[in-house]
């Protein structure tokens, strides 16, 4: 702000210095041009050298001079006496002539200046600079009024939301030029709160599922334990008995198993807790947010990054969790890959859209395409590069809950990826 304030300072005190630039530069022209005469007089005087040169004279041959009369030496009393005293709207310049210090007669030159009323100049020169300086004023201090200072009061925001402080209230304001971005950031610290809320709500529920689900297996454990005991001292001889003993330790083992599906279904479930709006769309509306940025990630890579024509198909499903699902995947061509292509096609197959990306590199193996969807798969291609295994998982699930599908594709030397859109 500080800083803005100085280029105001700085307007005001250039037009001040271009104002008095403006006075000095008029008046000094002012001044040239009231001497000019002088010049073409000297010039005329040099021309003459004898008194017939006079009647060779041409006065178009000249600006400021209008007439040169000559008053010769033997000329009567009172034709002298009018010569010097004859006044009219001109302005006239009387010189002495002499030609080898021999006096030839008076030589007056009528000439005109330029009718220019210098201080109404300055004064409309002086408005014209002060309505422009207030022109600018104006503009510099819209923008501080209506950018700046409204920037500079959220600038503050993404720092205070990346620390987790959701305190307050984001006021969305009505100008044009920030209400989408306060708009925006409202709609982010409210999802942050929410999942911040919704995070602690799931950390409190797990450990009360936990403390649960410890306490229940708790007793098949040490019912399994006993039984292993007595089997262990051949404390029932008789067969039947340790049949009996054996399915009540299968059946206590599956009661066991189905605590851990419980919990591994409550993961998955957290997991893919997912929220899905379903809208149409146009398929340049996704592209165009998602793929200048790989574009530009694959040029400073030195990846060949290409997207073949298409046509704008009107898409159903939710635009924000598409793009995630594409980011997703883009990203993984740009971590899996060989780094030499990825290559980006359109398809359409009985009503559905098809976006197929591919990447060259060594694919994953048969066995583990059938398991590439799975929650917590990493493949062998993935080993000493981060990642949680849930990736392709969530792309999986979106892609089903906006009624679309994922399925992988393996050649020799490349991967498919392809999204299908209802």
């Amino acid at each position: 702000m500080k800083k803005y304030n100085r280029l105001i300072w700085i307007s005001l005190i250039f037009y001040v210095l271009l104002a008095f630039f403006s006075i000095f530069f008029i008046t000094h022209q002012e001044k040239e041009t009231t001497n000019a005469y002088h010049v073409e007089i000297n010039r005329i005087i040099h021309s003459f050298s004898t008194v017939d040169d006079f009647s060779k004279w041409n006065v178009k041959n000249y600006e400021w001079i209008e007439e040169v009369t000559l008053l010769k030496p033997n000329t009567s009393k009172e034709k002298m006496q009018q010569f010097f005293e004859e006044e009219n709207y001109r302005e006239t310049y009387i010189y002495p002539w002499y030609e080898n210090e021999q006096f030839l007669g008076y030589l007056k030159f009528s000439y005109h200046l330029p009718k220019h009323n210098v201080t109404k100049i300055i004064w409309v020169v002086e408005i014209t600079l002060f309505l422009l300086e207030v022109f600018i004023l104006f503009i510099l201090c819209y923008i501080k009024c209506q950018i700046i200072r409204p920037f500079h009061q959220i600038s503050t925001l993404p720092e205070e939301l990346s620390k987790g402080r959701f305190h307050g209230e984001v006021k969305v304001e009505k100008g044009k030029y920030f209400k989408n971005f306060l708009w925006g950031m409202s709609n982010l610290k409210d999802t942050l709160e929410h999942s911040k809320k919704r995070e602690l709500e799931f950390m409190k529920e797990r450990q009360q599922m936990l403390l649960s689900l410890s306490h229940d297996m708790k007793t098949p454990i040490n019912i399994i334990k006993l039984y292993i005991k007595s089997l262990d001292e051949n404390l029932y001889p008789e067969k039947e008995k340790q049949q009996e003993i054996l399915r009540q330790i299968e059946e206590k083992t599956n009661e066991m198993e189905q605590y851990v599906e419980e919990i591994t279904r409550s993961s998955r479930e957290e997991i893919i807790d997912l929220p899905v709006i379903i809208e149409e769309f146009y398929l340049s509306e996704l592209l165009e947010t998602v793929l200048p940025i790989y574009a530009e990630q694959c040029a400073i890579r030195k990846v060949e990054f290409t997207v073949s024509t298409y046509q704008n198909y009107l898409m159903k499903g939710d635009k924000n969790r598409s793009q995630e699902v594409l980011e997703n995947i883009l990203e993984n061509a740009l971590k899996y890959g060989d780094g030499s292509k990825i290559e980006i096609t359109f398809l359409e197959s009985e009503y559905h859209h098809l976006i197929r990306i591919t990447n060259t590199g060594n694919p994953v193996s048969e066995n583990e395409l059938n398991h590439l969807f799975d929650s917590f798969f990493r493949g062998k291609n993935a080993k000493g590069k981060t990642g949680s295994g849930l990736g392709l998982y969530i792309c999986r699930e979106l892609m089903n809950k906006m009624g679309g599908t994922i399925y992988a594709e393996i050649e020799k030397e490349s991967m498919t990826f392809v999204l299908v859109f209802p």
